[in-house]
């Protein structure tokens, strides 16, 4: 078995363009790709090179256990790029993929010749050299379980959520994977009818038997029929939902979201409930085969159908508390009852319960610093925990069991939420508020005291800055620091760790890279102070101006769960770059975003021996002060120059801007204006059909060193970007 290169796994180039062109680093895991390796004897795994692996520390391969809950960091991928066996998978929860598994290579290739007709955007294609199998890679948003499709001589296999495939590396028959033209620049979206009408083509196409989804109705054989009261199929039964009764004995109903079904008829069994004791298992299981119902589960169907499930007997509920101070229970609210006396499960029913922590047991409240729902137990003061779905379940049952009639899951939702809106609070804001400063000066001088840096004006103003920054997003939320100190040395430093002891807990700190969605990045950013852009990852991927939208926006929009509309967030953290290299400014138009600083011997230590300290003067330095920055931006102007990029290419575009044309014998930084194809394939003689992202930024830079800036003409009566002399 031989490999077509020494290096079984993928290079960390490889790894790099998948996080950081692609955007794909919580979703990349590794997977031990030498053919030769030895699976530990204790291990699950039975294959090589197939599902995520690694090594041990006695370098055998073992699995990697909840891989398909794992968001990898960008120190995991740093270190899975170091080991030259490990190959790239990609979890197929962003990315999804069509896995043509067909040996027939002329076959596969029809297939993937009828994909290409369907009219949509150019899908990526992974192959290996022995075999006609490939893949297609997509992105489709939204939660979907795998299909198959079974034809002739093979099968088509849509990889969904709690699947991957690999991206990088070799087969276990020694072949490595290869991407048609090269890794791909970028995975086109599909939505979710564009695929619907692609997969539905492919089955009348091609498949030979019966298409099924994962969640498919068929036989379960756990076991034989019993009998069990059912409560759910006769509420089905009561409200005449049932409209028939199969062989198995399951009941043909209704869809709720038949609307949404693109084929099929009312009753034609494709949509079942399978009633409790069937083949033996003790609860019964709602079923729709449409692709639309994907993802439905029962808890859905039951809120779609008006079915309020009994389940008291599952959780504890909250202790209520008493009063022990010997005096009287606040009376009840006017709840309104029904004739026997129970409370109804009405909106003000509720929010007059919610409202009375005496009453429920907790004390509900919204954290506008972690944008995110908290409660505390009655009388334990400032224990809050973030709000969990059992929360809501052990809520309802509270409730219940003080009088209530059965309360509905999306009622019980709403109404925490308007009460939590109702008592919003600041956590961030009363920790810092609460600290106290014993009056010892510790700011100015803290690169020098704990980053072995010599005492200067300028690192006394970049230590201002950086805590009257930090203090100041704590007690006003979203002020402008635009602003990032990025501290400069050698590997082994403890920067990273210094970086993370800044942050009052290890909670409240998170790493930041530009390679990474920028939605992605909002939901990272939510109830942190402290924002370590390590080795300032994704830094040379982006144009300067996405970064310094990036870099200076003061707020972030995302939806949170269960909200229906996008809510809007202000930014609570600083941004801190580390880095080995000593030259990374690009240009001159972004250099006043950076602020950086050569460190020496790093004590982590002394940092968290006088971190509260910090916290507290800095705050009464902003209240003073506001951010300090001006003293900063002056003096970084002459830092600057020690860290900026140099290139090759450089001196060969310089020449060539100023060298004559042979024919018209015009200079070409004489003329109105350049564009990148002129300077890719004119000065650099890059053959146009190979220019990709990485040189058109990497040109870029220069021009920029070389003081050009892209601005928008009218050419020919249309308008283009070209780049002019600024």
């Amino acid at each position: 078995m031989a490999s077509t290169s020494e290096q079984w796994g993928a290079r960390p180039e490889d790894w790099d363009h998948f996080d950081l062109v692609l955007g794909l680093g919580c979703d990349l895991l590794p997977v031990v790709s030498n053919p030769g390796a030895v699976i530990d004897k204790d291990s699950k795994l039975k294959e090589l090179g197939k599902t995520p692996s690694l090594y041990n520390r006695q370098r055998q391969v073992t699995g990697i256990a909840g891989w398909t809950d794992q968001q990898s960091s960008d120190k995991d991928i740093t270190r899975w790029a170091a080991e030259p066996d490990y190959g790239i998978c990609v979890q197929t929860r962003e990315v999804r993929a069509l896995d043509i598994d067909v040996p027939d290579a002329a076959l596969a290739g029809v297939i993937c010749e009828f994909i290409a007709e369907q009219g949509l955007p150019e899908l990526p294609v992974r192959r290996r050299d022995n075999s006609g199998k490939c893949l297609l890679a997509f992105r489709l948003a939204g939660e979907f379980a795998k299909r198959k499709m079974v034809v002739d001589g093979g099968i088509i296999e849509f990889l969904a959520n709690g699947q991957q495939f690999i991206a990088v590396g070799t087969h276990p028959s020694g072949a490595r994977y290869a991407w048609q033209g090269g890794l791909p620049w970028e995975i086109p979206e599909l939505t979710e009818d564009q695929f619907d009408t692609l997969w539905s083509a492919l089955a009348e196409r091609f498949a030979t038997e019966e298409v099924r989804s994962a969640g498919a109705v068929v036989p379960r054989k756990r076991g034989d029929n019993v009998q069990v009261a059912d409560p759910v199929a006769a509420y089905l039964e009561e409200n005449d939902l049932v409209l028939s009764k199969a062989r198995d004995g399951s009941l043909v109903v209704q869809c709720p979201w038949e609307d949404q079904h693109t084929t099929g008829n009312t009753g034609d069994g494709s949509t079942v409930w399978f009633p409790a004791g069937m083949n033996g298992y003790d609860r019964g299981h709602f079923k729709c085969l449409h692709g639309h119902c994907d993802g439905r589960n029962d808890s859905d169907f039951f809120t779609a159908i008006g079915y309020v499930e009994d389940i008291s007997e599952d959780f504890e509920p909250l202790p209520v508390v008493v009063r022990a101070d010997g005096k009287a229970e606040k009376p009840l609210p006017p709840f309104e009852r029904d004739k026997s006396g129970e409370i109804l499960a009405r909106v003000n029913n509720v929010a007059m319960a919610l409202r009375r922590p005496d009453f429920t047991g907790m004390e509900i409240r919204f954290d506008k610093f972690k944008d995110e729902i908290v409660w505390c137990p009655d009388g334990a003061q400032g224990e809050w925990r973030a709000f969990k779905d059992a929360d809501y379940v052990r809520l309802r049952i509270t409730m219940e069991r003080r009088g209530f009639k059965p309360i509905g899951r999306d009622l019980i939702r709403d109404v925490v939420l308007m009460v939590a809106d109702e008592n919003a609070f600041d956590t961030a804001i009363m920790w810092l508020s609460d600290l106290k400063w014993d009056g010892v000066p510790r700011v100015q001088t803290f690169l020098s005291d704990h980053f072995g840096v010599e005492p200067s004006d300028y690192h006394k103003a970049v230590s201002l800055y950086m805590w009257t920054a930090l203090a100041g997003r704590v007690m006003e939320p979203g002020v402008k620091a635009d602003m990032v100190p990025v501290l400069v040395g050698a590997q082994g430093l403890r920067k990273s760790t210094a970086v993370a002891a800044i942050a009052p807990d290890v909670n409240f700190f998170c790493e930041i890279s530009f390679g990474d969605k920028e939605t992605d990045l909002s939901r990272r950013m939510r109830g942190k102070l402290v924002g370590e852009i390590s080795e300032l990852r994704g830094l040379m991927t982006r144009e300067e101006e996405s970064i310094k939208a990036f870099i200076t926006r003061t707020h972030e929009e995302w939806v949170p769960k269960f909200r229906e509309f996008q809510t809007t967030f202000p930014r609570r953290l600083l941004f801190i770059g580390t880095t080995n290299k000593n030259e990374f400014l690009a240009d001159e138009t972004g250099h006043r975003r950076w602020l950086p600083v050569t460190v020496g011997k790093v004590d982590v230590d002394s940092i968290v021996a006088v971190r509260d300290q910090l916290w507290a003067e800095g705050r009464e330095l902003f209240k003073k002060n506001q951010i300090m920055f001006t003293t900063a931006e002056d003096l970084a102007k002459e830092v600057h120059k020690d860290h900026i990029v140099t290139d090759a290419w450089d001196d060969v575009i310089k020449d060539w801007l100023n060298t004559e044309d042979a024919l018209t014998g015009q200079k070409p930084a004489d003329q109105y204006g350049i564009n990148l194809q002129e300077v890719l394939t004119d000065a650099l003689r890059f053959d146009a059909k190979s220019i990709n992202r990485r040189e058109e930024l990497r040109a870029a830079s220069v021009l920029r060193r070389l003081g050009y800036e892209k601005v928008d003409a009218r050419l020919n009566g249309s308008v283009r970007k070209i780049w002019r002399k600024a």
